[in-house]
């Protein structure tokens, strides 16, 4: 018989499925459900946690490609003997906690975010189940290694057990948000995954994509459209000086959003 594999005792998936949580509480304004959902990812996956130890080596499988055998083999060997060295007992404590945290702030429905490499963190968790039989322990190795050793281009889109439901979840999806500019994109990005060292290359990001939008803005001020528009004129300059204000060091939700704004301000100058 086989068993089904319980996706909220995955680590990795319960923190991927936080992050596009969170990113969908931040594009809809939500900001007591961005708050809730940023501060259980920063508690249940702080850099001395067991989950985030874990989900580094999820990740460390799941995120390298166009890998030699024998760098392939190496990465797989080493990250089983570092997750040996996580206790279960307080993997399985931490994620207890966390799945209580997400039924009571955030609602049970936060599981059926459809997350791309599911399937992919089904079968690692497999490898580093003791309890997995050797044969097929192996043969799912075999296919981890092949799949660190393809070209990204390669790499075969995941097959959803329901096509129907993911399907319906991501035309949603696609319909609410795909107007995101790829550099408003790549800030909530930034910023829903700067946990632990990853906080320092967040901020000195940030600082460079002011400082860009900071000089636009400015230079937008020749623009004729707006030298002949006052109101537009003394909102650009409103903006320049409320930017000055700005600390990367203390970016909260509120601050995020003025800057996907001013993101798409900035778009908006070249069309």
């Amino acid at each position: 018989m086989k068993i089904r594999h319980n996706k909220k005792r995955n680590s990795a998936f319960l923190f991927e499925t936080l992050v596009l949580e969170l990113t969908k509480a931040l594009v809809n304004k939500n900001h007591p459900r961005a708050k809730l959902t940023q501060e259980l990812l920063r508690t249940s996956f702080a850099p001395s946690s067991a989950l985030f130890k874990e989900v580094q080596c999820y990740k460390a499988l799941s995120t390298h490609a166009g890998l030699d055998r024998y760098t392939a083999e190496k990465l797989l060997f080493v990250t089983k003997e570092k997750y040996k060295k996580i206790s279960p007992k307080q993997i399985f404590q931490e994620q207890s906690s966390t799945i209580k945290s997400i039924n009571k702030t955030l609602g049970k429905d936060v599981y059926n975010n459809f997350i791309a490499d599911y399937k992919s963190y089904a079968t690692i968790a497999q490898i580093f189940a003791s309890k997995t039989p050797l044969q097929k322990q192996v043969l799912l190795e075999k296919k981890i290694l092949e799949k660190l050793e393809s070209l990204p281009s390669q790499e075969p889109k995941m097959q959803a057990p329901d096509s129907l439901v993911v399907n319906s979840f991501v035309k949603r999806y696609n319909e609410r948000y795909a107007d995101l500019l790829p550099e408003q994109k790549m800030v909530l990005s930034r910023y829903i995954s700067c946990l632990g060292d990853s906080a320092v290359e967040f901020k000195l990001y940030l600082g460079e994509e002011l400082r860009r939008l900071h000089a636009a803005i400015t230079e937008s001020l020749n623009l004729k459209e707006i030298q002949e528009d006052p109101a537009m004129m003394e909102s650009s300059r409103r903006v320049l000086e409320q930017m000055k204000t700005m600390d990367v060091s203390k970016v909260g939700n509120t601050d995020l959003l003025r800057i996907l704004k001013l993101q798409r301000l900035v778009s908006e100058y070249g069309d």
